[in-house]
């Protein structure tokens, strides 16, 4: 399943869409001619009604999902969703079925037609509307891409681009999730690509169009090799995580590098951030960690690579400074009752004299 980068959201996730299966592998929607090959999952109407322009919105009446959402979910649960070890890597995204800018009755446009139609186009990647009831900003594991991110991409409005988005060739569509007029008489209309002439274009509710899915992915404890081309493309790759936990004994009042904690050799490295349960049993400072009083606490560190330390510190009595303590006392004892038993003398010589 091969993939291309739309952009870097503003949390850091990758958000891309679907390429096809592999690299000469190009599924064929099924509701188009046998020479419009594109890489897509299907082709559908984006919705069967379109008397309405709730019906431009990739929800309306408050949850009920157009025809083209039911596709993709559909897609999603049965490729990529729980029962796949990918599920875990997708994760839920904003896509923005912008129906901003409409106020008209019967007909009018969105305020997708006034960015894309003047000589400089403005596409945002922030969404206007925010209402879900027909058009909004959504939170979803997989959807549509808008015609926004085309734009950004280098598709314009009634004017050829070459777009690296460019999926497919003979004419062919597919949907984007941006609303664009809604005209009573006619019908719902929305915004799609026709990637025959790589140009933005309209296209009805009702008519099918080629499905191409839009999931995000986390980037976090990520690394990303290759270069992005045909023969050698990125792949996203889990950093293993290093987590290291041990334990030392220490007396009180001594010091012991950190990393003697370990069973593993390891040299820790001089950027840990620590902190520690109980301060007044062990402080650990520069890696250096120096017994108090006698008890336990935990060290807990994180490097800047993210590698965790936990430590667990036993903190004992000195043998020395409790004998040098044993004889103070014994000696303290000793003086005490020395003077006891002078006093006790001193009073029975008194009463014989």
């Amino acid at each position: 399943m091969y993939w291309k980068i739309i952009r870097v959201n503003g949390d850091g996730s990758l958000r891309l869409i679907y390429n096809g299966s592999g690299l000469d592998s190009l599924i064929r929607p099924v509701s188009l001619s046998e020479n419009d090959i594109v890489r897509a999952i299907g082709s559908a109407p984006y919705n069967l009604e379109h008397n309405d322009p709730k019906y431009t919105g990739y929800t309306y009446d408050n949850g009920t999902d157009s025809f083209i959402k039911k596709e993709v979910d559909t897609w999603y649960n049965n490729t990529l969703g729980k029962n796949s070890a990918y599920d875990s890597k997708v994760i839920l995204g904003r896509f923005c079925s912008d129906s901003s800018g409409y106020n008209y009755d019967g007909a009018g446009s969105f305020s997708s037609s006034e960015r894309f139609e003047s000589s400089t186009p403005t596409p945002i990647f922030t969404c206007p509307s925010t209402d879900e009831s027909y058009g909004g900003s959504y939170r979803l594991k997989a959807g549509l891409i808008t015609a926004d991110e085309l734009v950004f991409a280098g598709e314009s409005a009634g004017i050829e681009g070459d777009s690296y988005l460019n999926t497919g060739s003979n004419g062919i569509f597919y949907s984007t999730m941006t609303p664009y007029y809604f005209n009573a008489d006619h019908t719902g209309d929305f915004a799609v690509i026709e990637m025959y002439q790589n140009i933005l274009n309209v296209n009805h509710t009702y008519w099918s169009s080629g499905i191409v899915p839009v999931i995000n992915i986390s980037t976090e404890n990520m690394t990303l090799t290759g270069d992005g081309t045909i023969d050698n493309p990125y792949v996203l790759e889990e950093v293993a995580q290093n987590n290291y936990q041990g334990v030392v004994t220490i007396e009180e009042g001594s010091s012991i590098e950190a990393n003697e904690a370990f069973a593993e050799d390891i040299n820790l490295p001089n950027d840990i951030s620590w902190t520690i349960d109980d301060s007044s049993i062990a402080s650990i400072e520069n890696n250096i960690i120096t017994g108090l009083k006698e008890g336990t606490t935990t060290a807990l560190g994180v490097g800047s690579d993210g590698t965790t330390y936990e430590i667990e510190i036993i903190v004992i009595k000195n043998p020395a400074t409790s004998n040098i303590l044993y004889i103070g006392f014994g000696v303290l004892f000793l003086l005490i009752l020395g003077t006891i038993l002078y006093i006790v003398y001193r009073k029975k010589k008194e009463k014989s004299l």
